[in-house]
C-alpha cells in the first residue's frame, strides 16, 4: 500500500511533467539496484478501463487508447494488437486523447494527451499536466502551453492547471480543456488557449473563480469563435451553455430543457453531417438518466428524446457517452452502463449491448469512450479495454488484448506454488494466473464483479479465498 501510495503522489506522480522528466532522468543516472528488475506477467487477456480513444486522422488502422492507470496503448492493425507508447516515468492516469492539426506547420499533427481521469469515482487519480507528440506516439513532450515548435510557446504553473481533463477540443490555433474535480484543493473548470497570442493556458471564470465542473467542451464544426460546454457549478448555472467569442461571454442553453439545477453530468456530441444537429446526454441529482437532449438549430431549443425508457441506468457521473453517425444525424448511440441506439432521432431505442458474456452482443459495461468512424463500425472504450462492432451493434468482439492496464486492488501468491497468484482487480473480478489451460501471461476469471482482498490457503494451492461486489 505504501509503495502504491507513493507512486501515486509527489514527487513520483504528482509534479509538473517538466519537473517529472528531470527527477526520473536524475533517478536513471543513480541506478542504485542495477540488478533489479521488473518482468511483466499480465494479464494480457484481461484489460482494465479504458477512459480514451481516439484514431489517426490518415491512418484508420491506428488507433490510441488512453487507460485510467496504464498511460496510452497503440495498435497499428485496428485493435488486433497492442503496444505501450507512454513513457513509464510519466503520470500513467490518462482522461483524455486529441488530436490537433495545423496546416501552417505544413500539416503537421499534434496527439494530445491529458493525464487525470475525469470519471467521477473514488478509484479515478489526478493528473500532472500535458503531454504531446509530434509523431503518433513515439514520443511524448510534456508541455502546459502551446507545443514545441508553436510560436508563443508558455509553461505553466502546475498550481494552475487543471488535473481531470476529459475533454479537449481544437480548432485552428485554439484549444479548450473541459477538466472536473474530486478535491476542492484543486483547480478544474473550461481552460482556454489561443496559441496566436501565447498567452497561455487561462482559466474561464464566468461562472466564478472558483472550481467548478466543465464535463465536454466542442467547437462548433463551422465557426472557430463558437463553443459549446456542458457547466456544472452546482446550483442555477448548471447544464449547456453557448459562447459565439470564444469564451468572452456566455449564453445559457435553456429552451425546451429541464431546470438547471436538475444537470449534473453531461455529454455532447454534433452530427457531422449536420452542424445544425446536436446531442447531449445528461445525468440527473441521482447518477441516474435525466435524458437525452436534441437540437436541430444549434442549441437555440431542445426535445428531449429518450422518453424515460432505461430508468435503471445508473452511474451516469461515472459512465456517460454519445455518438452521432457520420452520415446520418438521426441515427446515434449512447452509453452509460450499457449501450444503446435509436435509428430516428429517438422515437424508437433499442439496446445493442449484453452484459452477459459469452452473447454475440457482449460487451463489458460502464463506457467512457464512442467512436462512429464508419457506417456500422463503433468503438468502445470501456471498463475492460476497448470493444468494437462492424455490424451496428448486432455483435462486439473484444479487441483489447495485450492492453496490459488491469487495476489490481490485491494480490496474493500460492505458498505451496510460486507460479499460481492471484488478485483482485476494478470491475474484472478475481483473477487467477497458473491454472487450467490458459497461456502464459493470461489470466482466468475466478469470480466476477469487483475483486478485492485475497488470500491463499497455506496448506493448498486450489484454496482461494476472496471478496468482491456484484
Amino acid at each position: 500500500a505504501v509503495w502504491f501510495q507513493l507512486n501515486a503522489s509527489f514527487p513520483m506522480r504528482d509534479a509538473s511533467p517538466v519537473e517529472l522528466e528531470k527527477f526520473w532522468a536524475s533517478q536513471l543516472q543513480a541506478d542504485i539496484a542495477p540488478g533489479h528488475r521488473w518482468e511483466c506477467l499480465g494479464p494480457n487477456n484481461v484489460a482494465g478501463r479504458v477512459t480514451a480513444v481516439t484514431i489517426h486522422p490518415n491512418n484508420p488502422k491506428q488507433w490510441f487508447a488512453g487507460c485510467a492507470t496504464a498511460g496510452v496503448w497503440v495498435s497499428n492493425d485496428a485493435g488486433e494488437s497492442w503496444t505501450p507508447t507512454w513513457s513509464r516515468f510519466a503520470n500513467q492516469n490518462i482522461g483524455a486523447l486529441g488530436w490537433l492539426a495545423q496546416d501552417s506547420l505544413v500539416g503537421k499533427l499534434f496527439l494530445f494527451a491529458a493525464t487525470g481521469e475525469a470519471n467521477m469515482s473514488g478509484d479515478a487519480y489526478p493528473g500532472s499536466g500535458l503531454y504531446q507528440s509530434t509523431d503518433a506516439g513515439l514520443t511524448w513532450q510534456p508541455t502546459f502551453g502551446a507545443p514545441q515548435g508553436i510560436a508563443g510557446a508558455v509553461d505553466q504553473d502546475i498550481r494552475t492547471f487543471p488535473r481531470r481533463i476529459g475533454s479537449m477540443a481544437f480548432r485552428n490555433f485554439r484549444m479548450a480543456f473541459g477538466s472536473v474535480f474530486l478535491d476542492n484543493s484543486l483547480p478544474a473548470g473550461l481552460y482556454l488557449m489561443d496559441l496566436e497570442s501565447g498567452a497561455g493556458l487561462t482559466a474561464c471564470e464566468f461562472w466564478g473563480r472558483r472550481s467548478y465542473n466543465c464535463h465536454c467542451v466542442l467547437f462548433h464544426p463551422e465557426d472557430e469563435n463558437t463553443l459549446l460546454a456542458s457547466i456544472e457549478p452546482d446550483g442555477a448555472h448548471n447544464g449547456l451553455w453557448r459562447s459565439p467569442d470564444f469564451g468572452q461571454s456566455w449564453v445559457h442553453l435553456t429552451k425546451g430543457l429541464p431546470s438547471a439545477d436538475q444537470f449534473r453530468r453531461t455529454s455532447l456530441a454534433f452530427a457531422p453531417s449536420d452542424p445544425d444537429v446536436l446531442y447531449a446526454l445528461a445525468a440527473d441529482r441521482r447518477n441516474h438518466v435525466l435524458g437525452v437532449f436534441r437540437s436541430t438549430n444549434g442549441g437555440n431549443s431542445w426535445r428531449e428524446i429518450l422518453g424515460g425508457r432505461y430508468p435503471r441506468e445508473r452511474q451516469m457521473s461515472y459512465n456517460n457517452v454519445i455518438a452521432i453517425h457520420p452520415r446520418k444525424p438521426e441515427c446515434v448511440v449512447w452509453g452509460g452502463m450499457h449501450l444503446y441506439r435509436t435509428d430516428d432521432a429517438g422515437r424508437h431505442w433499442r439496446r445493442i449491448s449484453s452484459a452477459q458474456p459469452g452473447a454475440k452482443d457482449y460487451t463489458h459495461s460502464d463506457h467512457h469512450a464512442l467512436l462512429w468512424p464508419e457506417d456500422d463500425v463503433i468503438i468502445s472504450g470501456n471498463d475492460g479495454g476497448v470493444a468494437i462492432t462492424r455490424d451496428g451493434g448486432r455483435t462486439w468482439a473484444d479487441r483489447s488484448r495485450g492492453i496490459v492496464s488491469s487495476m489490481f486492488y490485491g494480490l496474493d501468491v500460492a505458498p505451496t506454488n510460486g507460479k499460481i497468484f492471484a488478485g483482485g482487480t476494478q470491475d474484472n473480478g478475481i483473477l487467477v494466473a497458473g491454472v487450467g489451460d490458459a497461456k502464459e501471461g493470461d489470466m482466468v476469471t475466478a469470480v466476477p464483479g469487483d475483486g478485492a482482498w485475497i488470500a491463499f490457503d497455506p496448506a493448498a494451492a486450489g484454496n482461494l479465498f476472496g471478496c468482491a461486489s456484484g
